[in-house]
């Protein structure tokens, strides 16, 4: 069950995030960040943050 947000800057194979052009943020529902990765399909990310998903709880 995907409990965490974990968002990437897709980024070119050793480029920096100064000489961008454009940000491109991917944010991902996984388990873990290796999951995250995985899901997002892209080879070249950049960890931005992660953050734990609020699960409604119904009554």
């Amino acid at each position: 069950m995907a409990n965490t947000k974990f968002t990437f800057i897709a980024a070119q194979a050793k480029q920096r995030i100064a000489e961008m052009r454009r940000i491109h943020l991917i944010t991902v529902l996984a388990s873990t960040e290796s999951e995250a990765r995985a899901l997002a399909g892209k080879p070249c990310l950049v960890f931005v943050s992660r953050q734990p998903v609020m699960q409604e709880v119904n009554a």
